[in-house]
């Protein structure tokens, strides 16, 4: 796996659930700080992440990923 302590996380929020239109792109060191900005528990955002949940309420809205190749 290596050192991933260089890695930021994106949380790319868009303006409908369809994610046709890119509103606002959040630069995040860690996902708690961006549990924080989103108002989410961490542990919802990263099951969210690894896709062991559906989306739900802000998370219809967001796309999360460490590389801003959308």
């Amino acid at each position: 796996m290596g050192n991933k302590s260089g890695l930021l996380w994106y949380c790319v929020l868009f303006t409908n659930p369809k994610k046709e239109e890119v509103f606002k792109v959040l630069k995040c060191k860690t996902m708690n700080e961006m549990s924080y900005y989103l108002d989410i528990e961490p542990q919802t955002l990263r099951n969210f992440y690894h896709n062991q949940i559906k989306e739900r309420g802000i998370l219809k809205y967001c796309k999360i990923t460490q590389n801003l190749n959308i």
